[in-house]
């Protein structure tokens, strides 16, 4: 009884509003008494004070200079129409509220982390609500994803707190999306209440189901992730002396991860359409992954598909690298750094150089007491490089300000590496490959590793999920530049056989050796 009278009460001092009152002041009211309604589930007049709060908030003389409030509110009528289950008008609603909050992300300078972040669970919202209805109405299925991509798209800009995904958007927007018939993009979507799974191919969308929960994907990509990055010196050492010894149950989770996100229909339409590169964009929880290393049963995934990984399709330039006059950079630290013994001298590095070096034939090599911040800056303002490696140790960080590359006098920052990028980024000819070899990523750096494709204004970054065994990296990352070179193929397919020379190698058969090496943003 006490609730309905505070509800009377309320709604009485609302609808007595004198006319003279603030029109933006009413809007907050009825917004705020909407909710109150909600609470008890009388939806119907929650809808009704939300329309009336929409109408009130479109006539404060500046609403257009102040989209954020309709956001809101359109958002909170979505999720009404959605409570009396009326799909397509919430729908309606949740694209109205996109609208807004575009306004708002467009036009301010600055906004706030909580209005970002509830942001992303609008997009996320409407991602859901378009998916579901999808089922029934697969026409809706290209808007689903489209507002998923302006979900990953806004998920990385709050991240890097900058535009830089806003910059390259607009870069590539004239750039031809076609993808080749025998390419296809993975989209695992991890929902609240379910998993969906999309595919998108050159000429068409699809949608699936799978049994596995979100609850179950992100448990088992957890497990995969520590059993498999987690082995021990001596572990490593007793993988060299006894090879194909079991010393986890990675591979439990390796078969539980592709079970849940390859079911049947999906690999049967993979092999009918002759798929033979997969470009994944996973969702946060799967990013730190080594998609290449889930098992069927009977095959890695690697040996069925190139694979690539990228933050977003929209974020992604699509056209393929060229090879002739290619210009190299090569960037390597096999003894200490003069300033920092916390990293152990990368024996094999000068080799790894040495080695991509005879391969390409070509390239300006930065090594020891050579690689240092002066010289690397120098370098990249005199000379337009089309491949940029760096043989060294890194941290990858949740934070973006703790990414660093270590060099002979120091820590390159990412924010001094973007900058250096920066300066070629936007001309005709952009770094196409950036390549981060025995880099070490610190777990949850997920979106620092994904993301410096995108913040460095590379095509393309080759980098590891954690710090791996010296020796393996440099046959590895030696195999890839000969298969790119030589091979004349796509960067994804290069990477493919690089890993499977290791997996056909007795002492580096094991996934920890080959699995980290991923490939993100343009696969061609």
């Amino acid at each position: 009884m006490k609730k309905f009278l505070t509800l009377y009460l309320f709604s009485s001092l609302a609808l007595a509003a004198p006319t003279e009152k603030d029109n933006r002041l009413i809007a907050y009211e009825k917004y705020h008494l909407a909710e109150l309604y909600a609470k008890q589930q009388r939806y119907d007049e929650a809808i009704q004070l939300t329309r009336q709060a929409i109408f009130y908030a479109q006539l404060y003389p500046e609403f257009q200079n102040y989209p954020a409030l309709l956001s809101r509110l359109e958002r909170r009528l979505g999720q009404y129409f959605y409570k009396i289950g009326k799909t397509e008008k919430a729908i309606d609603a949740y694209k109205l509220a996109v609208k807004y909050l575009q306004q708002v992300l467009e036009g301010y300078r600055y906004v706030s982390p909580s209005f970002r972040e509830m942001a992303e669970k609008v997009y996320f919202e409407l991602a859901d609500l378009l998916l579901q209805a999808a089922k029934s109405n697969p026409t809706l299925l290209k808007a689903a994803i489209d507002n998923i991509e302006l979900f990953k798209q806004l998920e990385l800009q709050n991240y890097f707190q900058d535009e830089c995904v806003t910059r390259l958007k607009e870069k590539f927007k004239a750039v031809d999306r076609i993808l080749s018939p025998d390419t296809a993009i993975f989209y695992p979507i991890v929902l609240d209440n379910r998993v969906e799974l999309l595919l998108t191919f050159h000429d068409g969308h699809q949608q699936f189901e799978t049994d596995i929960t979100p609850t179950e994907l992100i448990q088992a990509a957890t497990n995969f992730r520590e059993k498999l990055a987690s082995k021990t010196k001596l572990q490593e050492r007793l993988i060299n002396l006894l090879p194909g010894v079991e010393t986890d149950e990675s591979n439990d989770y390796a078969q539980q991860l592709y079970q849940g996100l390859f079911v049947k229909p999906i690999t049967d339409i993979l092999e009918q359409r002759k798929i033979k590169t997969l470009v994944i964009i996973p969702p946060k929880d799967l990013l730190n992954i080594p998609f290449a290393a889930l098992h069927d049963g009977d095959k890695y995934l690697i040996q069925r598909y190139a694979l690539a990984i990228t933050p977003g399709w929209e974020l992604t330039d699509p056209r393929k690298m060229k090879l002739n006059k290619i210009k190299v950079l090569l960037n390597g630290l096999a003894i200490q750094s003069k300033n920092d013994k916390n990293f152990p001298p990368l024996e094999n590095a000068s080799k790894e150089l040495e080695n991509i070096y005879n391969w390409l034939g070509t390239g300006d090599k930065l090594e020891n007491e050579n690689f240092t911040i002066s010289e690397v800056q120098t370098r990249f303002t005199n000379t337009t490089y089309s491949i940029v490696h760096f043989a060294t140790h890194g941290n990858f960080d949740p934070n973006p300000n703790k990414i660093f590359l270590l060099t002979y006098d120091g820590k390159l920052s990412l924010n001094k590496l973007e900058k250096m990028f920066n300066e070629i980024a936007f001309r005709d000819k952009p770094v196409e490959l950036l390549t981060l070899s025995a880099c070490e990523s610190a777990r949850g750096a997920e979106l620092g590793l994904a993301g410096v494709a995108v913040k460095a204004g590379a095509r393309s970054v080759l980098a590891t999920l954690w710090s791996v065994n010296d020796a393996s990296t440099q046959k590895l990352i030696t195999e890839f530049y000969k298969q790119l070179v030589n091979g004349q193929t796509s960067k994804a397919k290069a990477l493919q056989k690089a890993q499977l020379s290791l997996i056909e190698t007795e002492n580096y058969k094991d996934p920890y050796f080959w699995a980290p090496f991923i490939l993100i943003g343009n696969w061609l």
